[in-house]
């Protein structure tokens, strides 16, 4: 995947896009901006975004990333988050696609740690992750709450030290060609 070029980062376009400025090393703001935008795709830069508060996803939203290793998202160090990211309670229609997620687990003390990296709310639908990378969480790296038709395909799972996907209640989940390594070894 790559961006879109023809037009200014950090706003919404004619194509219902929004690219997001490439990282900061604080990027709470360009994050939380991006998914409140209302844009249907949102595109990621190459990089790794540093975040120390939850940034919650909305329906009907499309993340994008530059590729699973290329795009992360990563906790802060010293934070404590029980997660990283989470869709809004009852949201349908979520993709995340070519990013990676890092809990970060252990440059956080043992009461700073990200328990989870992402998390599926209650009564949401239509989630799809793609091709993402999800590492170094305390307790899962996913967690699927109650809800229908969540796909995981082509993913992989490295260095939690609990979990890789807790499903809670969850429905048709479909787990698809996804990698699972190094359980309770952070990487």
């Amino acid at each position: 995947m790559s961006i879109t070029t023809n037009r200014a980062v950090n706003g919404v376009g004619s194509d219902n896009r929004y690219l997001v400025p490439a990282p900061t090393g604080s990027d709470d703001a360009i994050v939380s901006a991006a998914l409140a935008s209302g844009a249907k795709v949102i595109e990621f830069a190459a990089g790794t975004y540093v975040l120390s508060s939850i940034q919650s996803i909305p329906g009907n939203t499309t993340i994008v990333g530059q590729g699973a290793s290329v795009t992360t998202f990563q906790i802060a160090a010293g934070t404590n988050l029980g997660y990283m990211f989470r869709t809004v309670n009852s949201s349908t229609d979520i993709n995340i696609q070519d990013c990676g997620f890092d809990g970060n687990y252990l440059n956080n003390s043992s009461g700073n740690q990200t328990l989870i990296n992402f998390i599926v709310a209650n009564n949401c639908n239509r989630v799809r992750v793609t091709n993402c990378n999800f590492k170094n969480s305390r307790i899962a790296c996913v967690q699927v709450g109650i809800g229908r038709s969540f796909t995981f395909q082509g993913c992989y799972w490295t260095g939690t030290n609990g979990t890789c996907i807790q499903i809670i209640g969850g429905r048709s989940v479909t787990i698809q060609g996804c990698s699972f390594y190094d359980y309770n070894k952070a990487s």
